[in-house]
């Protein structure tokens, strides 16, 4: 479990986040949705023990991660937005960062290399090398999406029981996203805790157990997904009348809007927009359906 409480953190004079709190449930997928410079990463990093806190407190199982002990090290798999270039080699970037993992999983690591269609023998061209060993691959042997993989692949198998992953799915094609938002049901199902940061709502709005929106460096939403399908849903309409809405937006076809009350599906997208421009109402709606968490 991931436990952040009052947690702040400035970057020089600049908050990047203001006094957040949020507890993140092992066997769980939970979205970190918001603006650019909205705190996401920052979050992330957090929970990864790579920034220091203006204040506030972080537990991972009851670990805090700032103090970077090896234990709580060994517990926490990190996958940045951007890629560093020894990724281009799968094995050797394996074989120089395993030994630091305990429950290292090698015949995960093929198995998942092979769901994205990088096979684990694969090598490529490259162009010198880093201290210790590792290839640095030529430039275009390899995209960022194909480095992110190979990321993704070790993050899965590495044993931590904590998913902390910044835009996952920059740079994959649509079948990459598939499989990966399926190897990240397999980890929740497992147990482990799965934070992720992204922009892709539509393709997460499924997927999720909770959504943390942060706007500014604060906390404009924190809900369950169960509780915000009961709680509101998206009406299509042809004018701007009716209930009074949450959100809404002029359309070709009229006008959305997000009204209080269960519907069939959730529109994550619409949640989003609400967060920001409407947090207080939603807030209220929420409330009343035991929707904060």
């Amino acid at each position: 479990m991931v436990v952040m409480d009052g947690v702040s953190v400035n970057y020089g004079h600049e908050p990047a986040l203001g006094g957040v709190s949020a507890s993140f449930e092992p066997g769980g997928i939970h979205g970190i949705l918001g603006p650019n410079g909205g705190g996401k990463s920052t979050m992330l990093k957090v929970a990864a023990g790579l920034v220091r806190r203006a204040s506030g407190s972080v537990l991972n199982f009851g670990l805090d991660p700032g103090l970077r002990s090896a234990e709580s090290l060994a517990d926490i798999a990190f996958v940045p937005d951007g890629v560093p270039p020894e990724l281009g080699d799968p094995e050797g970037y394996a074989r120089h960062r395993a030994p630091f993992r305990p429950a290292w999983d090698p015949v995960r690591y093929r198995a998942t290399l092979d769901a994205f269609g990088i096979p684990a023998g694969e090598r490529v061209r490259s162009r010198g090398f880093l201290p210790g060993g590792l290839r640095v691959p030529a430039r275009g042997s390899r995209s960022h999406g194909g480095m992110k993989k190979v990321a993704l692949a070790f993050a899965l198998a590495c044993g931590a029981r904590i998913l902390l992953l910044d835009e996952p799915d920059a740079g994959l094609d649509a079948a990459s996203r598939r499989t990966l938002r399926s190897l990240l049901s397999e980890a929740a199902a497992e147990g482990k805790v799965v934070l992720l940061a992204t922009h892709h709502l539509r393709e997460y709005d499924s997927l999720l157990d909770t959504v943390t929106i942060l706007d500014g460096g604060r906390l404009a939403l924190r809900a369950g997904t169960a509780a915000l399908s009961r709680s509101v849903h998206v009406e299509r309409r042809a004018s701007g009348g009716g209930s009074a809405p949450l959100w809404s937006r002029r359309t070709a076809m009229g006008h959305e809007t997000l009204v209080a009350g269960p519907g069939d599906s959730l529109d994550l997208e619409a949640v989003y927009d609400a967060a920001l421009e409407n947090p207080e109402a939603l807030a209220a709606v929420l409330s009343q359906n035991g929707g904060h968490r």
